[in-house]
């Protein structure tokens, strides 16, 4: 996979280069967050994962987006490895003691080929979205 640059300078005053798993990740994280036709040359790509996060608890269907999910990870099928997807569902309690549902995507990837899981978590935070990643072996 290609080294995306990052607007900014490392540690050492150079620019900074996103490591594989970082590009990775990024890439994803485009794929969770864009709409669908956010990219002309592939206008299925895209999951508008944050519009998700406001949805009641309860409205959250974690197997139409484990679905949808797989068919976005496609796109990246040289890194992506079929196998244990997992789309979870929780709630938990935010800054301001309100229960907001978060989602967290569990994705099979192969980095400098090492089989490795991305996780990513997409929450509410006030009007918007707050999201993370990491990697487990």
């Amino acid at each position: 996979m290609a080294k995306d640059p990052a607007f900014g300078l490392n540690g050492f005053g150079r620019p900074k280069i996103y490591s594989d798993s970082e590009t990775l990740a990024n890439g994803i994280l485009n794929a969770l967050l864009s709409k669908p036709g956010s990219y002309p040359s592939i206008p299925n790509m895209g999951m508008d994962v944050a519009r998700m996060v406001f949805l009641p608890f309860e409205e959250i269907d974690t197997s139409a987006i484990k679905t949808d999910l797989i068919r976005q990870c496609s796109y990246f099928n040289e890194v992506v490895q079929s196998g244990e997807f997992d789309v979870l569902k929780k709630e938990i309690t935010d800054d301001l003691g309100t229960k907001v549902p978060m989602i967290l995507f569990v994705i099979p990837t192969v980095v400098k080929n090492v089989g490795k899981r991305l996780v990513i978590g997409i929450r509410k935070n006030g009007v918007g979205i707050s999201y993370n990643f990491s990697w487990i072996d």
